[in-house]
């Protein structure tokens, strides 16, 4: 399953990941990180689809 902007509700992420994590978001805040969340799925679209070549080998040693 390839993840795009109809499969993620930012919502039901932000409040299972609150849960998992013990980390409580008030209410007066809770909208924005909502739509920070929405924002950061919309700018990960890119690579999150980006494709390698199937030869392609990752390198041993980083040098830059």
């Amino acid at each position: 399953m390839t993840p795009d902007s109809t499969d993620f509700d930012a919502a039901a992420y932000v409040t299972v990941m609150a849960q998992v994590l013990d980390l409580p978001i008030p209410d007066d805040i809770k909208a924005s990180v909502i739509e920070n969340f929405c924002q950061i799925h919309a700018i990960a679209q890119p690579v999150i689809h980006f494709s390698f070549p199937d030869d392609l080998e990752a390198a041993p040693i980083f040098k830059p």
